[in-house]
């Protein structure tokens, strides 16, 4: 038993990444395209309460206009800037492996390093 959960563990390691990635895609794919659904129904009732309001000759405030704006702006630009992030932090990470990995290969002149010391 242990060496089937051993083995999923193992599997799900190795494949987080291919797994992880398309579904945050597909998340925020949907997540935008009901966001816009709900965006435009919105308008529209906007737009129908605006006529309204045109035909009592009242003026048109809309309340929260500011908080959405700056949330939308926060979005648009807070979710490129952790992908960014967080694919910097992977990279590095996956380079540090390789890195050990060159160091200890017999076939790159695998020899014991000093404390520090980097071949490349």
């Amino acid at each position: 038993m242990n060496s089937k959960l051993n083995f999923f563990v193992a599997l799900f390691r190795r494949n987080f990444v291919s797994i992880a990635f398309p579904s945050c895609v597909c998340w925020s794919i949907y997540a935008d395209w009901s966001h816009t659904r709900n965006y435009k129904l919105a308008k529209a009732r906007e737009a129908i309460k605006d006529s309204e309001l045109i035909t009592q000759k009242m003026p048109f405030i809309r309340p929260g206009a500011l908080t959405k704006d700056l949330v939308n702006k926060l979005v648009s630009v807070g979710v490129p800037m952790s992908a960014l992030v967080v694919g910097w932090y992977l990279d590095k990470l996956n380079d540090e492996r390789y890195r050990s990995y060159h160091n200890k290969s017999a076939l790159y002149g695998g020899r014991d390093l000093k404390p520090g010391e980097r071949l490349w």
